[in-house]
């Protein structure tokens, strides 16, 4: 039996979450920037779901074939699912979106450029019909 702590399931559990902060970090889920000389910088942004399970007990005496009775077990699972990216162009923040984009979600990055589209177009045809 461990000496040191009075319950060894902490070490089953210790060495578990040790082993998946490793793999879950905060570069998992906002990755490392990716830039260009132009001062473009593109971010990918996943989504991590984590779920851990431990557990343990002892034999009852009369199974007993070691001097330590405890037995324990953990798992766990993880799943990552990237969600899209983070752009910085010219100092401007905009997210895209990968997955499961709706028809607004896909509106919402194309309307912007539209209103713009349309008031030049509207500007235009106002200048034009001044000038006649």
């Amino acid at each position: 039996m461990n000496k040191d702590k009075t319950n060894p399931i902490e070490d089953v559990v210790d060495s578990a979450l040790k082993n998946l902060n490793l793999i879950a970090d905060s570069s998992t889920i906002i990755g490392k920037p990716i830039a260009n000389e132009t001062g473009v910088v593109i971010l990918p942004v996943s989504k991590v779901s984590m779920g851990f399970v431990a557990g343990g007990g002892e034999y009852p005496a009369k199974k007993r074939k070691k001097k330590d009775p405890f037995i324990g077990g953990s798992g766990a699972g993880i799943s990552l699912i990237p969600m899209g990216f983070l752009t910085i162009i010219g100092g401007i923040p905009n997210f895209i979106r990968i997955e499961n984009r709706t028809t607004f979600d896909k509106l919402g990055d194309v309307l912007p450029d539209l209103i713009d589209k349309l008031t030049s177009a509207i500007k235009n045809n106002k200048e034009t019909a001044k000038n006649e």
